[in-house]
């Protein structure tokens, strides 16, 4: 079996001495010195940089030219002048149409978003009455629109997980357990905590209980901010209201905690349940304030009143949507913020504008509406524009007014001590190694025991066993040790390329959060990984060694299971270096095509290496086919005397050539002549064993920078 498992089951006796222990000591603080969070943010701005556009009147040759070269770059603006407060007992939504800047303003204040050089963030932020630093992530949690888990692991173990990386070591073992099941209590999970959680190849919970599992994993380690993004999408109307419920429930228990969700468009009973809410249009605030007098405040800013029988979210969409849809007429403007002189002046009620004799209108209940929003004949883009300013003018005020409550910590030194303390918790790479390892090893047991898997690997050995069955000719041992080579490997680097990409990210999301480093979690990935390859792969290997009949000794067998296994490894390694650069499977997919190609031409079988090109000879040495390949036909041929019946005739040996004497003929040949044929002469066992060792480390080495720094092919 592999050793994984029982390797993390061992390492969680063992203990660093000394050092370790005052650690955990260290950084073990209490949860509850802290009473009531607050988040104010002031003027934040958002902006992306894209390329210029090419010039006017350019060709297509001048256009794809330029587009390489082009240097310069135009700031383009998602978020402009937006300011707001929350505060522990909150539950706000971020609201607007699709592509209002919900999810850019929610990842903002998240500090997920930052300086770089294709974005810049402006304003200022403050967590708790300062500015958020590095380690402030740790107290808020993320709940992703497209939830990832690991899919091979129960929901109750996917809690515990996160409970273990994100709560202090040092916290007793029955405390945390407890924890995790009032957290599937709180959250309602009791029917399926103990059922895989699933995903698109294996059957697991339902799409409410995969999102409220996501949320579980979030608030198991007492966060102080819970940011939500559309955690609604892909619900129906029941669930949706359920788990708007449970927020709602957990909102109002939990004064310590703040919750934020983007979300679209939520029906009437849903949108009653927020507390807060915050309307965006184009980047630009348009209202915040309370959810109770949301309408009553978009109808005294704006001048019209709400159609009957219409719901409020709706409307207030509806009269967004229009907005945006006169202000497309100019674009530019919108994006500028327009001529001065449009701008609505104190005392000007619009000065007669479509908004006043629209709200005579509705009152009387004649004319025509518009999407339901009141405006009776549309609304031109001059009018557009002074409502949205209008609506951006009144919800600062409100901000501002939000702001001036006086923060929790603004006067007491002791709170602020305790949230620097509890800023500063983070546990050991050991503890994080050893917890990382635990999942890994489940996650992985779950892939490798899978009937799908199994039934691979046994039919290809049964299927390649009888074909190859007791088979003496030189060309088909040559045949079935590459084939051995080639099938196992790019099954390894197919294999790695269809889980790691999600797994990529999800390790991204959780180091982002400061569940743990990189460093211990590539390091339980590398050695499950390994662990992986010892079970099923050495199985395949010896069913086709002694059904093929190779080479006799118990020396020649084990190292040519040795360099079966390190082939493997290698093809293991590539596959995390393409998954960790090449987030997209389908790119991913289509370079791995082309890799392939590269490796099996320049492998030794299909081409002899003598006759390669001496401008591309050189390229065999990155194959670690040739390498595997060469050694396994070193170890197989090397010393061996070989009949001429088993070789095609003179293919190897002049003893084998029909002019050959009868006596020639009856001696043979040695194997060596095989290994000189295919230019192996040079080849050596231990340097092909060092070489597939070397090329191990270093790809691994380049996946962990990857990783580490976020190198990828798209720059994220």
């Amino acid at each position: 079996l592999p050793f994984a498992p029982f390797l993390a089951r061992a390492l969680e006796f063992c203990r660093l001495p000394g050092r370790m222990a005052s650690f955990e000591e260290a950084v073990r603080t209490p949860r509850a010195c802290v009473e009531r969070p607050s988040l104010v943010w002031s003027s934040v701005g958002f902006e992306i940089a894209v390329p210029s556009p090419p010039k006017k009147g350019a060709s297509s040759a001048e256009r794809i030219v330029e587009s390489f070269g082009r240097t310069q770059k135009r700031w383009t603006p998602l978020l402009r002048n937006v300011s707001g407060a929350v505060y522990g007992g909150d539950l706000m939504a971020i609201m607007g149409p699709s592509g209002s800047g919900k999810t850019t303003l929610l990842h903002v204040l998240a500090q997920r978003l930052g300086n770089t050089k294709t974005s810049r963030v402006s304003g200022s932020i403050l967590l708790n009455g300062k500015p958020p630093d590095k380690t402030s992530r740790r107290q808020c949690a993320f709940v992703f629109q497209d939830e990832i888990m690991m899919s091979n692991i129960s929901v109750r173990d996917t809690i515990r997980f996160s409970a273990l990386l994100r709560m202090p070591s040092s916290t007793p073992r029955d405390e945390l357990e407890a924890k995790v099941s009032d957290t599937i209590v709180e959250l309602g999970l009791q029917r399926c905590a103990d059922t895989l959680v699933g995903g698109a190849a294996r059957r697991g919970v339902s799409g409410g209980e995969k999102k409220r599992t996501a949320i579980a994993a979030e608030l198991v380690a007492n966060p102080h901010l819970l940011f939500l993004d559309e955690p609604t999408s892909g619900l129906d109307a029941a669930t949706a209201l359920g788990l708007g419920a449970t927020l709602k429930r957990i909102a109002l228990s939990k004064k310590d905690l703040l919750i934020i969700s983007a979300i679209h468009q939520p029906r009437l009973k849903l949108f009653e349940l927020f507390t807060k809410i915050c309307l965006l249009r184009h980047g630009r605030m348009q209202y915040l304030g309370s959810q109770e007098g949301a309408v009553e405040n978009l109808e005294a800013t704006i001048g019209i009143t709400m159609p009957p029988r219409v719901s409020p979210p709706d409307w207030m969409l509806d009269v967004l949507t229009e907005i945006d849809l006169a202000l497309l007429q100019n674009p530019r403007e919108d994006e500028d913020g327009g001529p001065q002189d449009s701008l609505p002046q104190e005392g000007d009620a619009l000065n007669g504008s479509v908004v006043e004799d629209e709200k005579d209108d509705v009152a009387t209940g004649g004319g025509h509406t518009d999407a339901e929003s009141g405006f009776q004949h549309g609304v031109t883009f001059k009018q557009a524009k002074r409502l949205s300013h209008l609506l951006e003018e009144a919800a600062l005020k409100n901000a501002e007014r939000d702001a001036a409550k006086p923060s929790p910590y603004e006067d007491d030194a002791a709170d602020k001590d305790c949230v620097k303390k509890a800023d500063a918790c983070a546990n050991s790479s050991w503890w994080q190694f050893k917890i990382l390892l635990q999942r890994q090893a489940l996650q992985q047991r779950g892939e490798i025991f899978s009937q799908v898997y199994i039934f691979q690997i046994l039919a290809v050995a049964v299927i390649a066993s009888l074909v190859w069955l007791q088979s003496e000719d030189v060309g088909d041992i040559l045949g079935v040790l590459f084939f051995v080579n080639i099938q196992q490997s790019f099954n390894t680097i197919n294999g790695v390329l269809k889980v790691f990409p999600p797994e990529r990210q999800l390790m991204l999301r959780e180091r982002d959060a400061g569940a743990y480093r990189t460093f211990p979690y590539f390091m339980a990935k590398s050695l499950s990984d390994f662990s992986s390859i010892f079970l099923f792969p050495v199985i395949y290997a010896v069913v086709i060694y002694f059904a093929v009949g190779l080479r006799d000794g118990a020396d020649r067998f084990f190292t040519f299971v040795v360099l079966f296994l390190l082939a493997i490894i290698v093809a293991q390694s590539i596959g995390l270096v393409i998954g960790a650069y090449v987030p997209d499977i389908a790119l991913a997919n289509s370079i791995n095509f082309v890799l392939v190609l590269l490796i099996m031409l320049f492998g030794g079988f299909y081409v002899d290496v003598d006759n390669i090109p001496n401008f591309l000879a050189w390229i065999r040495y990155l194959s670690f086919m040739f390498w595997s390949y060469s050694g396994m036909v070193v170890n197989e041929f090397e010393d061996r005397n070989i009949d001429c019946d088993d070789a095609r005739e003179g293919e190897f040996s002049d003893n084998c050539r029909d002019e050959a004497s009868a006596e020639e003929q009856a001696q043979g040949f040695n194997g060596n002549e095989v290994i000189e044929a295919l230019s192996f002469q040079d080849a050596e066992i231990y340097q092909s064993c060092v070489v597939l060792v070397g090329m191990t480390v270093f790809y691994r080495i380049l996946a962990y920078l990857c990783l580490r720094y976020r190198w990828s092919i798209n720059g994220k």
